[in-house]
This record gives structure tokens, sequence and C-alpha cells, in this order.
């Protein structure tokens, strides 16, 4: 049974399902709903209820004094101190038959929850957050959507229509506003070509879809925030957003980079309108609009809101009745003990150390990174081998060194699996399959850890190319392998993927029962931001960096290379990372040097990585297919632009025109054009690589990424 009951239904998301018990399923009356709730208390149960509801505040005020050992959770208390004197009165009788020790509130935003302590008199220790969510169907396909409508307003939970009617009297543009009448002001006329109707939901979805600019003209409130279900749609729609600047709202909107801020008065509502409509401006909406949408589907999804919710549920069961350990043992293993893949594993290792779980990587010899965490320890049992060892090798070795590794790769299965006998962990986590042996290694091991949880962070949806000889094809075709792969997917509880199109493309490959969710990548903070020279002082320096392969587009970013020096003389062009086996070391060295690019084959070290990058202005990714790269946020953690293709969940990362530019796979001469851009305008690379930077921080630590790991497989 679940440890965690709740009032909140989200009968088609499974981790919440999964992770609570249900009493509202057949819409019970007040009596019955409170009684429900005062029973589950009673039994030793959490409880998350629905703090915007009177029934469930009654209900949290009876179950917090029959069991005042049962923590409660009320979410979504975003309440109001307006009204009435009687309507204060009431409000403040109410906070206090809820303040008590047993009950948390949660609010809307970081700002709310800043302003409720001193708002209601509440103990800071218990107010938290579970940032709203944007209202867009995950399978929605936007092919309804279009900006030819008129300005769109709409809500009524405070707003301030008065400087957006006074705007539009300036203006006399074609407008539509839904709000009932009461929360329109008295004493301004509608201007003409302004129509204010109440629009049914499907008419206001209709509205909102078609409008070519979304205005949401806020109150200006210090006690709450509103209106981020209006804007965050919005903008999960590919709209321009115009928000008139309250409590929270730069917390989801960045003025100028995914909508725009404004002050609320009808000059400056104007102002703003003026612009956007402007269709010598089109270009520099058109990035704000790719960039919200980017921005509001990667950190505002409906995923986001309920693994947040989930964690939040975790932690109360986890307070009174969990008999399982709150701290669970936890193994990654990693063969590699270098590259992005370890990187990235061991600093999820630490940020899930850091949630109180006991981490350790099993991987191969001398490891790259030490562990920053004493929960959190890097084992190199495994009998792999490392990058730094990896030399061009003459031809005659390079099929025995695949023979030689092919050994090496079974032999370190045979220790994972004997560790893992041995040590019985309660999580099992990979970030890569690769061969055959993979997929069979993993259901070797679902039979010796029957009741483990075995979880898998798929970088990729399929396994890509990477020997040499192939018909270029980025992803491998081999039935043994589908087949090995396919049978570890069966039996993995829980799949991680990093980005919206990633899972898409996994859950057309793989049959599976295991979970599938996404989590963001996190930064690069292993890398200090202050140990690169500002993008300003840069010379015109194109790198492309990490594993030189077919499939990251280095034969287009070759072709395009003359377009760029024929513009720019002085720029230069370096390729750095190790050869992939697909690469042939002469071939590239001889047609790098025929247009004057710059390669540096091998594996670049830790600490080598800030002084590859200290000279660049921009960082190139021309791939041809991928779903995602750590060079990216990489890039955006040293403050670079980035150039790169619009593949994958890549256009997720790298939004166009506020955090680099974007390019179609394959097209050298846009890319030349995106290249030279870059190069010719510093102050433009340095605003979009800081740009990029701030977002990255905005939404991507690894204390966030470990939180919706560790929610999903119930941690805490």
């Amino acid at each position: 049974m679940a440890l965690v009951a709740t009032t909140l239904r989200y009968p088609n998301r499974a981790e919440w399902v999964s992770a609570t018990r249900c009493l509202t399923s057949d819409d019970p009356g007040l009596v019955r709903r409170v009684s429900r709730v005062a029973r589950a208390a009673r039994r030793g149960m959490g409880l998350v209820l629905d703090g915007s509801g009177r029934a469930d505040q009654v209900a949290a005020a009876v179950a917090s004094r029959l069991a005042p050992q049962t923590p409660v959770l009320l979410t979504d208390c975003t309440w109001s101190t307006g009204g009435s004197v009687l309507d204060r009165v009431l409000s403040r009788v109410g906070v206090r038959l809820l303040d008590r020790p047993n009950v948390t509130f949660s609010v809307g935003s970081q700002a709310e929850a800043e302003v409720f302590p001193r708002t209601w008199g509440i103990a800071p220790e218990r107010v938290t957050h579970a940032s709203w969510y944007h209202g867009v169907p995950d399978a929605d396909p936007l092919d309804d959507v279009r900006h030819d409508g008129p300005v769109f307003a709409g809500g009524q939970s405070v707003r301030d229509y008065r400087p957006f009617l006074e705007a539009m009297a300036l203006l006399r543009v074609p407008a539509l506003v839904s709000a009932p009448d009461f929360a329109l002001p008295g004493d301004v006329p509608v201007p003409p070509g302004v129509d204010v109707r109440e629009l049914r939901p499907a008419a206001y979805d209709q509205a909102l879809r078609s409008a070519s600019v979304v205005v949401v003209p806020l109150q200006q409130r210090h006690d709450r925030a509103a209106g981020q279900s209006t804007y965050l749609t919005a903008m999960a729609l590919g709209k321009l957003v115009i928000v008139t600047d309250s409590l929270g709202v730069r917390e989801h909107v960045e003025d100028g980079v995914t909508g725009l801020v404004v002050d609320p008065t009808p000059e400056a509502l104007a102002d703003a309108l003026r612009w956007a409509l402007d269709p010598a401006n089109t270009e520099a909406v058109e990035r704000i609009r790719t960039a919200a949408r980017a921005f509001v589907t990667t950190h505002y999804s409906p995923q986001r809101h309920i693994a947040r919710l989930v964690e939040l549920a975790g932690r109360l069961g986890a307070t009174r009745v969990d008999a399982r350990p709150r701290s669970r043992r936890v193994t990654m293993v990693e063969f590699p003990p270098a590259g992005g893949l370890f990187q990235f594993a061991v600093q999820l290792g630490e940020g899930l150390a850091r949630r109180g779980h006991q981490v350790d990587v099993l991987t191969g010899p001398r490891p790259e990174l030490a562990s920053r965490e004493p929960g959190c320890h890097i084992q190199p049992v495994l009998p792999t081998w490392h990058p730094h060892d990896e030399k061009p090798p003459p031809a005659w070795w390079r099929k025995l060194r695949r023979v030689v590794r092919a050994g090496q790769h079974v032999l370190a299965w045979v220790q994972v699996v004997a560790v893992l006998a041995i040590r019985r962990p309660d999580v099992v986590m990979w970030s890569a399959w690769r061969f055959p042996v993979d997929g069979w290694g993993v259901q070797v091991v679902r039979r010796v850890l029957p009741h483990a949880r075995l979880v898998m962070v798929a970088h990729e949806p399929r396994p890509l190319v990477e020997q040499g000889g192939g018909d270029g094809a980025a992803y491998r075709d081999s039935g043994l392998l589908t087949r090995a792969l396919a049978g570890a997917y069966a039996v993995v509880d829980h799949v991680y993927v990093l980005g919206e199109q990633t899972r898409q493309v996994f859950e057309e490959t793989w049959p599976t029962r295991a979970t599938v969710t996404v989590v963001p990548h996190g930064d690069e903070r292993i890398y200090p931001a202050d140990s690169v020279k500002p993008v300003t002082g840069t010379p015109p320096d194109v790198l492309t960096f990490g594993t030189i392969t077919a499939y990251k587009g280095i034969d287009v970013l070759l072709e395009a290379w003359p377009h760029v020096t024929a513009q720019v003389p002085e720029a230069t062009l370096r390729i750095v990372g190790p050869l992939s086996a697909d690469i042939d070391a002469a071939d590239l060295d001889r047609r790098a040097r025929a247009v004057g690019a710059q390669v540096s084959t091998g594996y670049v070290a830790v600490e080598d990585v800030p002084s590859v990058f200290d000279p660049a202005r921009v960082v190139a990714l021309p791939y041809l297919r991928s779903s995602q790269s750590g060079v990216a946020h990489l890039a955006q953690t040293f403050r670079r632009p980035v150039v790169a293709s619009r593949v994958g969940d890549i256009p997720a990362v790298v939004a166009d025109g506020v955090t680099g530019l974007l390019v179609e796979p394959g097209d050298a001469v846009a890319l030349a054009h995106a290249l030279v851009t870059m190069l010719r305008d510093p102050d433009l690379a340095e605003r979009l690589g800081e740009a990029g930077e701030r977002l990255l921080t905005a939404g991507a630590s690894w204390d966030e990424v470990a939180a919706a790991v560790d929610t999903v497989w119930g941690g805490r």
C-alpha cells in the first residue's frame, strides 16, 4: 500500500499513481472527504492535500489534530490577503487553524515561498514550493497554432485590465479579452476593435493558439503570484508573452529572452505591443517565441511538476511509517573512467549522495574525477581502458584491438555481476549499452537482484555507430544487438531521458514496462566559468569539441569553412577531441589542412578543458543526428554561444537567437552564415553566451537532476 494518501488526482501520471493512494477518485462530498483524510492520517499515512480548496483546508485542520505526528502537505497555497474586512479576518483565523508543526505549505514559485512566511506568520522551514506548469498536452502536434489573430488577454485572477485597455486605446489594434465583467474597470471604456467576452475553455484555448501576442496584465501584489498558467501555456505554444512585472514573474519569464516583462503602465504596454507587432522585428520576435517554448517545455512541464510533488510526497512517506531505509545503496556502472558519460555519472552520484544515499560508481582504471561528496565513492575495479591511452592505431592493430577490448568488456561484466551479487544494492544505474553483451548482462543482473531497482539513463535512445566500415548511418542496425537490448529494457524499472524528443524516439523503439521520465542534463560546474576569458576578449575562433565522429557533421563544417574565411579572413577553426573509429585520421588531417583548419586529436583531460575553450568565440555543433549534447551545456557553462544543428533535443538547450543559432543539419551554407554572424559581432556572441549560462543555471543544477531521478524510484 502507498505510504502517502492524497486528494490530488493525476490518473494519467504513472509516477504519481504509483507513489500515492488517491482518496477522492469517486468525488466524495465534504463529510466523506474529511472522514477519509482523517482515517488515512490515523493510520500514519502522509497526506498531500489541495490547499486551494476549502474542503481540503478543513480536512487538513482536522487531520493535523487527530494525528499530530502525521505529516501533511498543503499544495497550491496561493492565498490572497485582499477582500473585505470579514474575508481578511476569516483568512487569518483559517491559517491559524492550519498552522500546526506537522503541516507544510507549498506555493507556486520560489518568490512566493519567500514572502509567504511573512504574510501569514508561518515558520519559513514549513514553506516550500512546487512550480506551476504549462497546460499543453504531451502529444499536442501544435499544427493549429498560428500568430495572425488579435492580441489576446485573458483570466480573472489578480488581473488589472485598466492599463491594458488604456494601452489599446493608444494603439487601436484588434484585441480579444476573455474576462467576466467584474474583472474589468467600470470607469474605462472599451476601445474600438477590442472584443470583451468571457470565453468557455475550448474557445479560450483557441484564442491563445491564434493570438499574435498574449498579454498578462497583473495586479501589483506582494502577497501572492498569479498568471503562471496563462503565460506558461502561451509560452509552451510558442507565443510572445508580455507580462506586467509582479511577484514571481521574472522567475518564469526573462525579459527580452523568453518574453517581455514591462511596468504596469499603459505607456509601457503600448510600447511593448508596438515593438512586438512591428514587421521589422519579426525575426527577433520569432527568436523569443522559440526560446520561450524551449525553456518552458523543459523546465515547467507537467512531468517536472509531478516529479516535484512526488519528491515532496516521498519525504512525507519516509517521515512517518516508511520501514525501508531513507538512505538507499546505489551502484552506478560506468565502464569508461573518463569522458562525458563518466562525468555525468559522477556529478549525478554526488547529487544523490547529498540527498542522503550511499553511492558507489564502478568504473575502469585511473578515473579522471574524484568524488567531492563523502557519500559518493568512485571505485576503479573494472578491467576496462582509459581514453587517455587512445592514439590512432596502425591498421594491423585496429581489428586485433577490437577483439582484445571485447574480451575486456566481457570480463568487466563478470566483475560487475560479482560485485552486485555481493553488495546487493537497492538501485543499479547505467548510462550506456552499446553491445549485445550489455543487454545480456542486464538480464543476468535482474536474475541476481530480483528486488533491486534497475535504472537506465539513456543519453541516446539507440546505440550510435562508433566503428568504421559502416554505411554512414548514425544508428546501429543489428538484429543481435536489438534483441539483446530489448531484453534488457524489458526488465528495467526506470528509464531517464534528457528531452521530450528523445523520449518519443525511445518509446517508439523499445517496448518496455519501465517508467520513462525526462530529466535535465545538469550543468558542468566541475569547470569554473571564470576560468576562461570573456567572449569579447576572444579572437574570431570557432571550436568544435568532443569525440570526432561522422554523425557530428565534421564534413559539413569543413565544407562550410571556406565560406567563413572568405568573409572573415582572420577566422580560425579548431577541431579538438579523440578520434572515433569511423574517421580516417590521415584523410581528416588532409581535408582540414586544405581549408586551413587545425585538428588536435586525442582525449582532453578535465584540467585542460578550460584552456581549450578559452580562445573560442563560438562553439560549433553541426550534428547530422543526435539526441542531446553535453558539449552544448559545457559551452554554456563557459558562457560561449553555440551554433548547432536543429536535431533531437538540441533546440531545447540551444534557443535560436537567444543562447546561440540553429541551422538545418547538413546545410553548409547556413552553417557558414551563422558562424560569420557570431565572429563578426563579439557583443552579440557575448550576450548569447551569457544568456545560455543564465538559463542553464536556472533549471539544470545537479541537485535538481538528482531530485528528479530520486523521486521517480522513490529514494526519499
